[in-house]
């Protein structure tokens, strides 16, 4: 699909995202609405850029009820009505996409009525920041070390 039927949506991180924290709008890029993936792109320079993938399309019991402190719910202004939406950063391995990981500690929370976003770390142990989507095929594969650019 080209570009210019792409869905973009201007979302903002009140808080940024962690290690980015400079960056307060993000453009959500999506072929469709409910995309199983998405592109999150800093859009003040486009100098951030992060790979979204809707994880509970694939892990259906991935954070089933998400329960917000009060200080969540009210950064990202939720309402009792709202279906918030969960999402997590791929890190991509270039030389092998087998070895592909989702970070479910840390998931990417949007919220598409007041088009605010955060990203909350868990506490529980249970979840991991690299797991590997495609487990079977990577299974004899050694891990891929993500390489994020030098910022300057």
């Amino acid at each position: 699909m080209n570009s210019s039927n792409k869905k973009e949506t201007l979302i903002d991180f009140p808080r940024g995202i962690p290690g980015f924290e400079e960056y307060k709008t993000f453009k959500l890029i999506e072929d469709e609405e409910d995309s199983l993936l998405a592109n999150l792109i800093a859009a003040e320079d486009g100098q951030a850029g992060f790979i979204l993938f809707r994880i509970q399309l694939y892990l259906a019991d991935y954070l089933v009820k998400i329960e917000f402190a009060e200080e969540e719910a009210s950064l990202l202004e939720i309402r009792p009505t709202d279906t918030p939406e969960v999402w997590t950063i791929l890190t991509l391995c270039q030389s092998d996409l087998s070895k592909t990981t989702a970070n479910l500690r840390a998931p990417v929370i949007i919220n598409r009525r007041t088009r605010k976003g955060a990203q909350f770390v868990l506490n529980d142990d249970s979840y991991s920041s690299r797991y590997p989507l495609f487990a079977d095929l990577a299974a004899s594969s050694d891990q891929c070390s993500a390489k994020l650019p030098e910022r300057g």
